[in-house]
């Protein structure tokens, strides 16, 4: 099943704060559709679409389900699935979770070693988290394009906005102007959000 196909769109544009807000839910987490099964480094390059040449150069840091993995091509997502992503982080711990870190052995009990999770075919939504260098250099794409979040996500965030601009603002719903006084009128599980 392709849930993207039943969401349905919040769009919000022409409000600057807007950027703000949803750069910081990129942080807490979005959801992207991928196959269940698919390597980590396929969810980056193909279903995240970061080409691999930035990935070599920028992402020095990967949090499968909260554990460092070294082996990007080894870790496997399925249902449930969170995957965040950094350049480098600073300091000795920083340095102990970096890809390929000399430091590794220290961490050696939480590395993700990778998983038997078979490729199903099925499409299941996995929780990305974007930090430091990758976020300021991919949020405005990630946001431009669309991220799924969850119903209590997009009313947090509609929440924010109004009280950052001080009052109710126009949203669109599937094309459909929607005040944002009127949020509650959204009653599905995830929504895509995009932003310009």
């Amino acid at each position: 099943m392709h849930y993207i196909s039943t969401m349905k769109t919040v769009f919000i544009k022409n409000i600057p704060v807007a950027g703000e807000v949803l750069y910081t839910e990129l942080q807490n987490g979005f959801y992207i559709e991928a196959s269940e099964g698919t390597s980590i480094r396929r969810l980056i390059n193909v279903y995240c679409r970061i080409p691999d040449d930035y990935c070599s150069n920028k992402i020095k840091t990967i949090f499968h389900n909260s554990n460092p993995v070294d082996s990007p091509d080894d870790v496997k997502i399925s249902y449930g699935s969170v995957c965040a992503i950094s350049g480098a982080m600073p300091g000795l711990v920083g340095a102990m979770m970096r890809i390929g870190s000399p430091y590794a052995s220290m961490r050696e009990s939480i590395t993700e070693k990778g998983n038997d999770v078979s490729e199903t075919g099925k499409t299941v939504l996995v929780r990305i988290k974007l930090f430091n260098v990758i976020l300021s250099d991919l949020g405005e794409k990630f946001i431009s394009s669309g991220v799924i979040l969850s119903v209590e996500s997009v009313l947090s965030v509609i929440g924010r906005i109004e009280e950052k601009i001080g009052g109710s603002f126009t949203l669109f719903l599937d094309g459909e102007r929607l005040s944002s006084s009127k949020k509650n009128k959204l009653q599905d599980k995830m929504y895509i959000v995009k932003q310009c």
